[in-house]
């Protein structure tokens, strides 16, 4: 399954999530890519979730009404300091 979605292929699982990945790079293109970041540093765009039950609540509510912005990342913050 998983290496289905690695080769670039569509998965569908048993519990209707979509899985994809993409082969259309080389190691070492990706590996350019981050020294060129880190040269200058390029940092992502991303929008922080706690990863709680109110944070992943928040995050799904916005994904499903598409108003994510950039690329959501739940944090694990919270689960450390407990």
């Amino acid at each position: 399954m998983l290496s289905q979605a690695i080769t670039g292929k569509t998965h569908r699982s048993s519990t209707d999530i979509f899985y994809r990945g993409s082969t259309e790079a080389s190691r070492k293109n990706h590996l350019d890519a981050l020294t060129f970041a880190a040269r200058h540093n390029i940092r992502p765009w991303v929008q922080e979730f706690p990863s709680t039950p109110d944070g992943l609540t928040m995050a799904l509510d916005l994904l499903k009404a598409g108003k994510i912005r950039y690329r959501a990342v739940l944090t694990l913050e919270s689960c450390v300091k407990q």
